[in-house]
């Protein structure tokens, strides 16, 4: 909130880059475990990443329900740019929206070709940064609060007020994060690493309504079209639920309004998945988006080995 502008999007450029250093060709070892066996095996595979920064005015809004789940979704200009740089970017880079650059050169020394780019630019990648941050831009900046942990193992008392707080947060985790039973006895802290990092077949649903979702500034518009986002939340999520499928995630960009569901995470994996829960799902979120909201959709899906 103290930030000015320019010192935001230096920060957000500083954390991009730090990303693709520290991130990228990052190896992960996943474990599974033989049939009818106490042995694990490990196999190694790579966790990759590029970023787009945008900047702008954004719009930031609450969407779903009080009982099942809840997104907090974010819709603008900046987001469309990010993707859009996000999109130039290879693995291992970021680069920025011309929009972004323009501001950059206020407070940084940016080398003529990227300044002058009509574009998204690269602007960093895994090895280099292209643009330089005098010391007076980073000094600026103020530091990242630091936040502190303590375990406590005592019992404590929690309030029903903070009881139904916590709920509320409860709502916007995924339903497969919020799993965290034991299923077959006591689980050591090596069985829960195990369990939360595995691959697992999963039926990928991309549903994406044939919506216009860009705000227009005007607050009797954009409220109709919020209203039309929360909408298209509480009937997917509901027909989900109703066959025990998991929405993933809820996104706005330039490519439009995205949700993405799936069978096969912890807490929805069924016999005969795809035939008897996955595609019966997909066809009744489409005709629910149709008969009830008069909106058209597009869904694609697909099934196959995810890391998770």
């Amino acid at each position: 909130g103290n930030l000015s502008l320019e010192q935001a999007v230096a920060k957000a450029t500083l954390c991009g880059a730090s990303i693709v250093r520290n991130c990228s060709d990052h190896k992960v070892i996943i474990s599974s475990k033989e049939t009818n066996s106490s042995d694990y095996y490990a196999e190694t595979s790579k966790l990759d990443v590029h970023c787009g920064v945008g900047v702008g005015e954004l719009a930031v809004i609450h969407v779903g329900n009080n009982e099942t789940r809840r997104e907090f979704l974010v819709l603008g200009d900046p987001i469309a740019q990010a993707s859009q740089a996000e999109g130039l970017a290879n693995h291992g880079e970021l680069a920025a929206s011309p929009e972004v650059i323009n501001i950059l050169k206020r407070v940084c020394i940016i080398p003529e070709n990227i300044s002058t780019s009509n574009g998204p630019s690269v602007i960093a990648s895994k090895g280099h940064c292209f643009i330089d941050f005098n010391n007076d831009t980073e000094d600026s900046i103020p530091p990242q609060m630091e936040q502190t942990s303590r375990v406590n193992n005592q019992p404590s008392v929690v309030s029903i007020d903070n009881l139904a707080k916590y709920y509320q947060l409860s709502l916007y985790i995924h339903p497969a994060a919020r799993r965290r039973e034991p299923c077959c006895g006591e689980l050591t802290n090596n069985d829960y690493h195990v369990a939360e990092a595995e691959l697992r077949s999963v039926y990928v649903m991309f549903i994406m309504p044939l919506i216009d979702a860009e705000i227009s500034g005007d607050s009797f518009i954009d409220h109709d079209l919020f209203q039309q986002l929360n909408d298209i939340m509480v009937v997917t999520t509901r027909e989900l639920d109703k066959f025990g499928g998991h929405l993933r995630q809820f996104i706005v960009d330039d490519k439009g309004v995205v949700l993405i569901a799936t069978f096969g995470l912890r807490g929805s994996t069924f016999p005969n998945m795809v035939a008897e829960k996955g595609l019966p799902a997909t066809k009744k979120i489409h005709d629910a988006l149709q008969l009830e909201l008069d909106i058209d959709s597009r869904i694609g899906a697909t099934l196959g080995r995810v890391y998770c």
